[in-house]
């Protein structure tokens, strides 16, 4: 049944106002639960429990249970067998339960026995919010589940869903980023202000409302992110962000993607929280990556003024430690010689030139990256910097290695 504009507007905004304050994110539940016609949601990291740094949010669910059904699921759960198995942990993809797995099938299983039966449920659609490629988040999907007396979920169902994904994504995405050592939700400028990476908060008309420590230092040199005024008519007069390359390309990408982010949440573009975009040095070399996400209501951020509509993260490359190659060949799977490829992206120069400092052909250099590209489910040289910038370690580590 297709969900009405007005209907998906305020679900959105549940979506966003949840990634400031993880304790709404039930009532977000519930609010997906009432769109989609579900009787149970969970949003959780279904290969690892709570205690093993994973999250979980339901939706007229036993919580309990389902925490300790994640510490078995990868061994038990036939779904998530299925979804290994057939390579479906993809960032942002939907599936139907009776897809996945036969119904003759999940009847034998465990996971019917304990769990299903026991909450009344017979219907199921899934959707991968991470697939748990990046160092920074563990796989995490929402479940949707309809009881015998329900009809199955239908293909329009699935495919909303789908769209919803790149939502959930770019929330969790700013709550992830947000939390500390305790797990806390950063809700005041000191908190932002211990964060490394820089953080920017920018109104509904792009003006800059809060910038943390990390942000004003990059602010302040200006050589990549610099503060332009901007007095435009119908809106108050404050500085915006803007991209300091001579690159009128770069410029304009930069703008697009802060812009997108301020958009009605119904306008955004369906992508995902880590597609970023890559701000290079004046000699071409990638310095920072960054991306803009949408942000719910934040009044405990900004102190008068409008409120903030969207959140901007920088991450220096050269700040943040080495890579260890060893590291992304354990975590990804990637063989040496692709590692050493991935890794050249962080220098700079054409493809050319980073295959001839690996001494090998270009053929051969693309069709390493190529293969990084698919062994890490990212698809441009800004996702594959940024993830590898998630494994960054000291300096010192790589050198004792």
């Amino acid at each position: 049944m297709p969900i009405a504009l007005a209907r998906y507007d305020d679900l959105l905004h549940h979506v966003y106002d949840s990634a400031l304050a993880p304790a709404r994110w039930p009532a977000t539940l519930g609010a997906i639960a009432k769109a989609f016609d579900a009787r149970r949601v969970a949003l959780w990291t279904f290969m690892h429990g709570v205690d093993s740094g994973g999250i979980c949010f339901t939706h007229n669910l036993d919580q309990n249970v389902l925490e300790a059904w994640a510490q078995v699921s990868a061994d038990q759960d036939p779904f998530v067998k299925a979804a290994i198995r057939r390579n479906l942990v993809v960032d942002g993809s939907a599936y139907n339960g009776s897809e996945m797995v036969p119904r003759d099938q999940l009847l034998n299983s465990r996971l019917y026995r304990d769990l299903w039966v026991p909450e009344d449920i017979a219907h199921a659609c899934f959707g991968i919010v991470f697939a748990g490629t990046d160092g920074r988040q563990l796989p995490t999907g929402i479940s949707l589940y309809r009881s015998p007396r329900d009809l199955p979920f239908d293909v329009s169902e699935v495919e909303m869903l789908r769209r919803l994904l790149s939502h959930l994504s770019r929330s969790l995405g700013v709550m992830f980023h947000l939390q500390d050592k305790e797990q806390q939700i950063a809700s005041s400028q000191a908190a932002l202000d211990r964060l490394a990476s820089g953080v920017v908060l920018v109104d509904e008309h792009g003006g800059v409302q809060f910038a943390n420590a990390a942000a004003e230092r990059l602010l302040r040199r200006g050589d990549h992110v610099r503060r332009v005024p901007r007095a435009s008519r119908g809106s108050p007069r404050s500085d915006r962000l803007a991209s300091a390359s001579a690159s009128r390309a770069v410029q304009a990408a930069f703008t697009k993607a802060v812009d997108a982010a301020t958009r009605p949440y119904v306008e955004a573009d369906d992508k995902d929280f880590f597609e970023a975009q890559l701000l290079p040095d004046r000699d071409g070399k990638p310095f920072i990556v960054m991306h803009a996400a949408p942000l719910g209501a934040a009044p405990s951020f900004v102190a008068g003024g409008a409120s903030a509509r969207a959140i901007v993260f920088f991450h220096e490359l050269n700040g943040q430690g080495a890579v260890d190659p060893k590291q992304l060949c354990k975590v990804f799977g990637l063989t040496q010689a692709e590692a050493h490829a991935a890794l050249q992206l962080l220098d700079s120069g054409s493809m050319q030139d980073m295959a001839t400092r690996l001494g090998v052909s270009i053929n051969t250099f693309k069709t390493q990256i190529k293969a990084a590209y698919a062994k890490t489910h990212t698809h441009r040289r800004a996702n594959l910097l940024r993830l590898m910038l998630s494994l960054g370690v000291p300096q010192a580590s790589v050198r004792a290695q």
